[in-house]
This record gives structure tokens, C-alpha cells and sequence, in this order.
């Protein structure tokens, strides 16, 4: 089985809006209805769990029914930084039944502009290798500088930039955030340790 894992639970204080980003609406319709869109009409996503900020777990819930997105099986409480937050999610499918080689796709609420060619690629992706995380090529001009201030190097455009898309099998993430978990207070890991560095 294949599940989308979105994760909204942070508060958005940069944008200095009342309500947290994925909940504002664009074209008439909240920014996180518009992600879980993409996954609801995909035809091998079997269900969708989001991670959501505290207090607004009946807002998801009311918007989903409003908007017909009947494949939210599962709401989960958010933590205090991204990482926990999929902790959290990762546990909660765990404890919610999920089987060790179901695929989780994981991705930001707030990011709603995820074509049904990438889920599908990611899917086929993962079950070859394992994982996958989606790159794009860079359109910006990306300058290299050893100071910060002084350009060493011109305009880099064929680098890939990493989009916040990422996809395992669930024993994966499960072990993985186990690790990290532990290794956190531990001291070992940072909090905003990268995928990168988790899984090497």
C-alpha cells in the first residue's frame, strides 16, 4: 500500500498572517486541500494521513469532508520542529497498522504544486531502490563563494536542487527516526539533521 504523509504542522509566523500558511486560501480553496488533491486523485495512493498543527485538527478534518478527500484516514499531532513532526507521522502509521513495506510519501502542505507524473515516478522510484527524493534543475543563478561576499564562481544551472518529496518504505523511515530519535537526546544528532545525513 501506498500512503501520502503530509505534514502541516508548523505555525507559518514568517508569512505574519493570522492563520498558519496551509490553511489560507488560494483560488478559493485552502493550500493544504490543494495538496491533498494531488494525492486523492492519484490512483496509487491508498490513503492519506496528515500531520497537523495542535488545534487544528478539526479544521482539516471539516475542510477533507468539505472537499471530498476521502482517502484522510489519519490525523496526527504535530511536534515542535519538522523533524518531530514526521516523527510523529512515522509512529503514528506504525501504530495505526501500516506493514513495514508499505510506501510512505512524504511531503510538505504547502507545497501543492506536485504533478501526478512526479507521485508516480517517486513510487516506481522507491520500489527499484528503496527511497527516492525529487530533485529539479536549478533555473536560479547559483553563485560559489569562499567568504561570502567575493564570487569565486559564475552561474551554476546544472546543479539539482532537492524539493521537499521524499519517499521509503515505512521499516525504513521507522528505524531511521528511531535512530535519529534517540541519537537526538543522545547528542549525537541535531535536530534539523537532513535525510541526507539519516540515510547516508
Amino acid at each position: 500500500m501506498n500512503y501520502a504523509l503530509i505534514i502541516a504542522g508548523g505555525s507559518g509566523n514568517r508569512m505574519g498572517q493570522d492563520i498558519p500558511k496551509q490553511f489560507m486560501h488560494v483560488d478559493n480553496c485552502p493550500i493544504i486541500i490543494h495538496t491533498m488533491r494531488a494525492f486523492q486523485q492519484h490512483a496509487d495512493i491508498h490513503g492519506i494521513a496528515v500531520v497537523c498543527l495542535a488545534g487544528w485538527e478539526t479544521v482539516v478534518q471539516s475542510y477533507a469532508n468539505q472537499f471530498c478527500i476521502d482517502k484522510l484516514k489519519w490525523i496526527f499531532p504535530g511536534g515542535s520542529n519538522g523533524q518531530e513532526s514526521i516523527h510523529n507521522g512515522i509512529y503514528g502509521l506504525k501504530e495505526a497498522g501500516c506493514q513495514d513495506d508499505d510506501l510512505v510519501l512524504i511531503h510538505d502542505a504547502v507545497r501543492p504544486l506536485l504533478s501526478q507524473d512526479i507521485i508516480s515516478s517517486n513510487i516506481a522510484t522507491c520500489q527499484q531502490y528503496g527511497y527516492a527524493i525529487t530533485g529539479i534543475k536549478c533555473r536560479e543563478a547559483i553563485l560559489e563563494s569562499e567568504d561570502g561576499f567575493a564570487r569565486q564562481q559564475a552561474a551554476i544551472r546544472h546543479w539539482q536542487k532537492v524539493m521537499r518529496r521524499k519517499k521509503f518504505f515505512l521499516w525504513r523511515l521507522f528505524y531511521q527516526f528511531t535512530r535519529w530519535y534517540y541519537g537526538y537526546y543522545q547528542g549525537k544528532w541535531h535536530r534539523y539533521s537532513r535525510f541526507e545525513e539519516l540515510f547516508g
